[in-house]
């Protein structure tokens, strides 16, 4: 499972996924990874399409 954690006050959106699955949204993402967002919202948004378009599972999203 895909664990996203977000900072509201960085705008940051760790992404913690084992697999070796390649995500179009952030390139490979084999090992943790830290994305940054220009707001929020966008981070938000990010996280239900990086679910969607690579059929993650989330366990986790905090804002």
């Amino acid at each position: 499972m895909a664990k996203y954690v977000g900072d509201s006050r960085t705008r940051l959106v760790h992404i913690y996924e084992p697999t070796i699955r390649q995500c179009s949204n952030v390139g490979d993402i084999r090992e943790r990874r830290k994305v940054f967002f220009d707001t929020l919202e966008e981070a938000i948004a990010a996280r239900y399409k990086l679910c969607h378009d690579c059929d993650f599972g989330v366990d986790e999203f905090v804002p």
